[in-house]
């Protein structure tokens, strides 16, 4: 259930915005970028891949093995979506986001996503 997921993850994505907890935010931000690339939107999850590289490598945080395998397939197929010189611009662009500015594209255009599933 996309819908369902796609909220639960940005309730938690708030949640832990909050608590500026930088691993979980960008735990967060992988699963999100994950169900955006499947709901349609591949450019706007590759920005969101990026932004959650950099958390993950600035709070050394690791994701288990399910979630690296889940990570580097939903990257595939944003790649293959984009094409790769489109998809390496909005994974350049999501490396030198501001983490507001991810947690309101990461949460943004809820509407339009709900009635995509």
């Amino acid at each position: 259930d996309s819908a369902r997921a796609l909220a639960l993850s940005r309730e938690s994505l708030v949640l832990s915005r909050k608590l500026d907890n930088k691993a979980y935010i960008a735990f967060c931000l992988t699963t999100l970028a994950g169900i955006i690339q499947a709901t349609g939107d591949p450019a706007r999850a590759g920005r969101l891949f990026g932004v959650a590289e950099v958390l993950l490598e600035s709070s050394s945080a690791v994701l288990d093995p399910r979630g690296r395998l889940e990570y580097e397939n939903d990257l595939v197929a944003a790649r293959l979506q984009l094409g790769t010189v489109a998809f390496a611009h909005e994974w350049q662009e999501g490396r030198t986001m501001h983490i507001d500015r991810a947690v309101m594209e990461a949460i943004g255009n809820g509407a339009q996503e709900a009635t995509a599933t």
